[in-house]
């Protein structure tokens, strides 16, 4: 079994279809995952992502859902600008080096570690030489004044959350800001931070992932009782 560093590869990541990479995916939490079950993400609720992982519960145990799993899916499919990201995280990685000096190289693999059962990491880059990851980040010019002072909370949640799975003592986040600019920064591994991750995102997987069927009917009837009550105190 291929490893890197603390982790060891579930799913070899360079031949896979997108399809197969979401459901592979969908079998734990990942680094945005975990930010977003801290309620940090400014994308996704810790609700999207509880759906998200039980209907992977489901889809694997051959339970349908037809409606729900095609919705889930249109969701992860993601957007044009997601998608250029993506292409250019390797540009990213490039510049790092050339400021830098530092040599990465691919892992090209889905990555766990049984001292953290419910989680995954998804790493851009490994440093070479160092027990450390390289993560790329493309935004906008308006994020500028948050990134040129440190990372965005919700990534420093991610980067931990791959600092746990991997073992990393440190990793470096590159941000090209609004095509313009290329930010760089070094996070140490902040066991505090790990130590509640963990806490949170193995209370997601005990208490709601891993029954051997999810009502989704049940679910989506307390998410709008839920949704009524608050209105009701509100107004």
């Amino acid at each position: 079994m291929r490893k890197y560093l603390d982790a060891y590869v579930t799913h070899e990541t360079k031949n896979m279809t997108k399809e197969e990479w979401l459901r592979a995916r969908g079998a734990g939490i990942g680094g945005s995952d975990a930010s977003s079950v801290l309620g940090f993400s400014p994308y996704r609720s810790s609700i999207s992502v509880y759906l998200e992982k039980v209907h992977y519960v489901n889809l694997a145990k051959g339970l349908e859902d037809k409606d729900i799993y095609e919705s889930l899916d249109a969701v992860n499919e993601g957007s044009y600008k997601m998608e250029l990201s993506k292409k250019l995280e390797d540009f990213v990685a490039r510049e790092f080096s050339l400021i830098t000096g530092k040599k990465v190289r691919n892992v090209n693999g889905i990555l766990k570690n049984d001292k953290y059962p419910f989680a995954l990491a998804n790493i851009n880059k490994a440093v070479v030489g160092e027990k450390a990851f390289l993560q790329c980040k493309v935004t906008n010019s308006f994020n500028k004044k948050e990134w040129s002072k440190t990372v965005p909370i919700h990534y420093q949640i991610q980067m931990n959350h791959y600092m746990a799975v991997t073992g990393a003592s440190h990793c470096y986040v590159a941000a090209l800001i609004g095509n313009e600019e290329l930010v760089i920064h070094k996070l140490e591994r902040d066991k505090e931070m790990i130590d509640e991750i963990k806490k949170i995102c193995e209370q997601i997987i005990n208490n709601n992932i891993t029954p051997n069927y999810v009502d989704y009917n049940l679910i989506k009837t307390q998410i709008r009782l839920s949704i009524v009550a608050l209105l009701f105190v509100i107004f």
